[in-house]
């Protein structure tokens, strides 16, 4: 099942825009990339996937429970939780992206619904979800305060948020920032210090290692 895109209330000036970009890079680079280029197994469960096995670590059994991705991008993680029996919900401001999420399911044999929506603003009730995963997307917004609002908002209580971003500190990170240009946004930057704080604010307990927030 696949949802039209909501219609929220109009965002601002400097938001629209920097959606329009989002979507437009994004469309593009899911037009240059073929199903077959995806190889799940390598990518989550390779011995070189440390990050990928610490989040299924951390989130445990998925069987039966509810996942957001926001900010899927390729679909790649919705897909790799839907394979463990998690019920995904792949949200992101690119159509192209989604259209490809939805390919990618259908090749893996698992079902995946899709909504395009900003993450700032979800068209979902509260407590929706057991989980929310948003890789490389908070360092993208303009308000992430707000956004993790809206992230905790739609999280049911004791729920978990994974959040996988590049930290402003990191030399390795910014080495690769300073050669990936092709795969980055003139607009999205490293988080802060004060940015993971934020980000961890409005829960219980949270851990974070190198370019992950965990919270609870």
């Amino acid at each position: 099942m696949n949802f039209d895109p909501p219609t929220p209330a109009t965002p601002p000036e400097a938001d629209a825009e920097l959606h329009a970009k989002e979507a437009s890079f994004h469309d593009a680079w899911a037009a240059s990339t073929h199903v077959r280029d995806i190889n799940l197994p390598a990518q989550f469960e390779g011995l070189t996937a440390i990050e990928s096995r610490f989040v299924h670590e951390a989130l445990g059994d998925l069987r039966d429970r509810r996942v957001l991705e926001v900010g899927a991008g390729l679909g790649e993680a919705s897909v790799q939780f839907a394979r463990h029996g998690a019920r995904v919900v792949a949200t992101d401001l690119s159509a192209g992206m989604l259209g490809f999420g939805r390919r990618l399911a259908q090749h893996h044999q698992v079902a995946l619904d899709t909504v395009r929506t900003p993450g700032e603003r979800l068209p979902f009730r509260d407590a929706a979800f057991d989980v929310v995963y948003v890789a490389n997307s908070l360092h993208h917004v303009h308000d992430i305060a707000g956004t993790v609002a809206e992230l905790h908002r739609v999280l049911k209580p004791g729920g978990t948020l994974v959040s996988i971003d590049p930290i402003a500190y990191n030399p390795v990170i910014n080495c690769y920032r300073r050669m990936a240009t092709e795969v980055r946004t003139v607009d999205e930057h490293p988080l802060t210090r004060a940015d993971v704080r934020t980000i961890t604010a409005p829960f219980a307990s949270s851990r974070v290692r190198c370019l992950m927030v965990v919270a609870y």
